[in-house]
């Protein structure tokens, strides 16, 4: 499931900026994300 609530980087697409979050709580489930709504 991918976390869309935070507001992606300036010049990044929201659909990738989700799928890049994904990616990284998936492949590094305890790699501390700089997110409060960050779901692992």
């Amino acid at each position: 499931m991918l976390v869309c609530s935070v507001i992606p980087p300036k010049g990044t697409q929201e659909k990738l900026w989700c799928e890049v979050k994904s990616f990284a709580s998936n492949q590094k489930p305890r790699f501390s994300v700089p997110f409060p709504d960050a779901k692992i």
